[in-house]
């Protein structure tokens, strides 16, 4: 159990601390805790956690996580609901952590009544696939699935049917009338080039603050923090891929199975070590904390290590992962990666997304199934060129604020209350 209260910090000049509501559509454990920013804001503003889940049909019923403690927090299952809570509470600013969802032109106009500033962010942008992708991707599981057992790929290649091409264009078209129900959001904070969307762009104010791992590396010490394992060794970033509570959250189907995941997960790794003549160590997800089959199933030969994955890449020989956001941190270290996926994955919108990563930093992911060789880990060098560019897109554009993503937002509300035209100038 995490437990954070509010600061008891006031403005000098004795006005009303800000408030902020935190609309949140995941649990609200440890990790999140830290990610949505409540250590960062709470010092300068009253904070508000508002629960969305069960108003966007999501439970975390079941699920592993460590829950964090937080003083003040509403529960929204319907518009009314919302309502009271944003007249309980008076919030001038509304921080979306639910994403670009159908309820959101519904809690745009809710938000807009009560004279409650809507703050879009999108400070932790992964690469997104492209429709081109996603479509080949689609259709080549639909031939694999309708294939009869034995045929050749080639020989299943058939033009899409007129009922698949007209439910893309029904989806296309329901989209375009989506995005024309939005209001313009008040405030966009965003990291990367690509955070600059069809739905951001239209913002009235937009702060560049850059991602949180991106201010975290650049204050990074260079000193080896203790606790870290002992000589050369390359660590494992893991997504806890079979157990995420992200799958049943959303209702998505689990991507892999762990009786295959995991038998195939350490013979790799055993291969690798063997190889290459580095131990691997894990640095594991947060989900995965609390989860004994997690332990069980990379088995006792590989060290699990919570809570420290950016020390563990910092200071690793080289990077293997899946698709998790903590390759911002191997690449901020100019860390050599390897991307890995498997027959499983790559049946999976998960695998997709792995090859999209891998595709954006000039990588292609290796099967842990297949008895290909293992690159040799000289040959893993980091290409800049990819490096630059992904920094440029997901982790800070060139301008962005030296101060990080919650200290800029907290800027920026200053600013706005003491009704600074020339401070606020400087957010332009």
């Amino acid at each position: 159990m995490v437990a954070i209260l509010n600061s008891d910090v006031v403005p000098v000049d004795g006005a009303r601390r800000p408030c902020i509501a935190i609309l949140l559509g995941a649990p609200l454990n440890a990790q999140n805790l830290e990610r949505i920013g409540i250590p960062y804001l709470s010092p300068y503003a009253d904070i508000v956690v508002f629960d969305c889940k069960p108003w966007l049909g999501r439970s975390d019923a079941g699920l592993h996580h460590e829950t964090a403690d937080w003083d003040i927090l509403e529960t929204i299952v319907s518009p009314e609901g919302l309502k009271q809570a944003l007249r309980r509470h008076r919030p001038d600013y509304a921080l979306d952590f639910v994403g670009l969802v159908s309820l959101t032109p519904v809690i745009q106009r809710i938000l807009a009544a009560a004279g409650t500033c809507f703050v879009v962010q999108k400070s932790g942008n992964l690469p997104q696939p492209s429709r081109r992708a996603r479509r080949e991707w689609f259709l080549r599981m639909r031939r694999e699935a309708q294939a009869p057992a034995g045929a050749s790929f080639a020989g299943s290649l058939k033009k899409p049917p007129s009922s698949l091409l007209r439910r893309v264009k029904q989806r296309i078209l329901g989209k375009w009338m989506f995005y024309r129900t939005l209001l313009a959001p008040d405030l966009a904070l965003l990291a990367g080039s690509a955070s600059l969307d069809r739905f951001t762009r239209r913002s009235r104010r937009i702060l560049w603050v850059g991602s949180q791992d991106y201010h975290l590396s650049q204050r990074a010490s260079m000193q080896r923090p203790d606790g870290l394992p002992d000589g050369p060794y390359v660590v494992f970033v893991d997504d806890n891929i079979p157990y995420a509570s992200d799958w049943s959250l959303l209702g998505r189907p689990v991507p892999v199975s762990p009786e295959g995941y995991y038998p195939a997960m350490r013979r790799f790794l055993f291969q690798l070590e063997e190889q290459w003549g580095v131990p691997v160590v894990i640095a594991a997800h947060p989900s995965a904390r609390h989860d004994e089959r997690v332990r069980r199933g990379f088995g006792e030969q590989h060290e699990l290590i919570h809570g420290r994955t950016a020390d563990l890449v910092r200071d690793a020989q080289a990077v293997l992962l899946h698709g998790s956001t903590a390759v911002s941190f191997a690449v901020l270290g100019n860390k050599p990666l390897l991307f890995l996926s498997s027959r499983e994955l790559q049946r999976s919108s998960y695998g997709l997304h792995i090859q999209t990563m891998a595709d954006e930093l000039g990588h292609n992911p290796i099967n842990i199934d297949g008895d290909g060789t293992i690159p040799s880990l000289e040959s893993l060098a980091p290409y800049s060129p990819f490096y630059a560019h992904y920094v440029d897109r997901y982790l800070c554009r060139k301008g962005c604020m030296e101060t990080g993503p919650w200290q800029a937002f907290i800027d920026y509300i200053e600013a706005a209350r003491m009704g600074s035209h020339r401070k606020m100038d400087e957010f332009e």
